[in-house]
């Protein structure tokens, strides 16, 4: 009877340290979420046609694919921003790039499964969740604003860097429940990086642009956002003029970059890359002071007199936490002593 109850128990534990194994496997591949199912607001001439999710496309000037090269197709580079906010009626089959929220209106978004909010300070060391919001960096060398489609310009940022198109507006984030407001970053001392993220106390109110609560601040969005890793295209997007080889690495929409704007000033190209150091860019959040246990919405809430805000991405990093390591390392130590202690039982 030990020896069927000690197998017994082994199995068990066998069995959880596969899940923990195949669960784990499961994920390596897809690390990340985007909240790309609009629960209201947003301007549905725009947002009816957008996908929310990271892509290659910065946008097609005219007629031509949607992806790969083509007349009229762009990549999307720190130096050339997401653009295309409707598909023109001569392309129907092109999605929008970005989504538009209009001065005093607001957009709420959804992930489809929620991630970890308050518990993932071992993720990205907290900054877990990434918004792309169609933000450049304004190029400032010899051509770049020649207004032809190829034009010469070779990507470098002024010096202080400055955006084309900055965004602004309120943040909130939800459990389905639950709302905390954007109250403001932490920044260094060179104010070159964002060291922690401030919220408001949790609300139950479904936010708006009549509810701002006090303490939450509006957020400038002003971080670039990159498709590839490396400079495989040219700066503005590439037009037909620089192909990408087949195994580009591409960039990683679920690592945080923690930089401001100020961390490009006076960067070419291919310094511009090496600070993104492989991640996507956008502006991230830390959300382990957030109060949530985790997120499943998101809500943008533009005051009225600032420009339209507009959304190409926002994801969430849904890395497990490396307990089920331990626990597997758990298991297999237990199963390793019981088998030990069966063969000491049959000597």
């Amino acid at each position: 009877m030990k020896n069927v109850s000690t197998f017994g128990i082994s199995a068990l534990l066998l069995s959880a340290g596969l899940c923990c194994v195949n669960a784990a496997t499961a994920s390596a591949g897809v690390t990340y979420a985007y909240a790309n199912q609009v629960v209201s607001g947003g301007s549905g001439t725009y947002t009816s046609g957008w996908n929310g999710e990271l892509n290659s496309d910065a946008g097609t000037a005219f007629s031509g694919p949607t992806s790969g090269t083509g007349s009229g197709h762009y990549y999307l580079t720190p130096f050339e921003p997401a653009w295309v906010t409707a598909a023109p009626a001569d392309r129907a089959y092109s999605p929008a790039v970005l989504a538009q929220i209009n001065p005093g209106s607001a957009l709420v978004l959804q992930f489809a499964n929620g991630f970890a909010a308050s518990t993932s300070a071992g993720v990205n060391n907290g900054f877990t969740l990434g918004i792309h919001a169609g933000v450049g960096i304004a190029d400032t060398s010899p051509g770049a604003t020649s207004s032809s489609a190829n034009y010469s310009g070779t990507g470098v940022a002024g010096n202080p860097a400055t955006t084309i198109n900055s965004r602004v507006s309120y943040l909130a984030v939800g459990d389905g429940t639950n709302w905390a407001w954007f109250a403001g970053d932490t920044l260094n001392g060179a104010g070159t990086a964002v060291t922690g993220t401030q919220w408001t106390a949790l609300s139950s109110v479904l936010p708006s642009a009549s509810n701002v609560p006090t303490g939450a601040v509006e957020m400038t969005f002003n971080n670039p956002s990159a498709f590839y890793a490396s400079t495989a295209v040219a700066p503005d997007g590439g037009n037909n003029t620089v192909t990408p080889s087949a195994g580009t690495q591409l960039a990683d929409p679920s690592m945080d970059f923690t930089g401001t704007l100020a961390a490009f000033n006076g960067e070419d190209y291919s310094q511009v890359m090496s600070t993104l150091n492989g991640s996507a860019g956008g502006d991230w959040f830390n959300l382990s002071n957030s109060g949530l246990s985790q997120v499943a919405q998101i809500a943008f809430i533009v005051p009225s007199g600032q420009s339209n805000m507009y959304v190409q991405a926002v994801v969430g990093d849904t890395t497990p936490e490396p307990t089920s390591l331990g626990l597997l390392a758990v298991g297999a130590t237990a199963l390793l002593l019981l088998q030990r202690n069966g063969k000491r039982q049959l000597t």
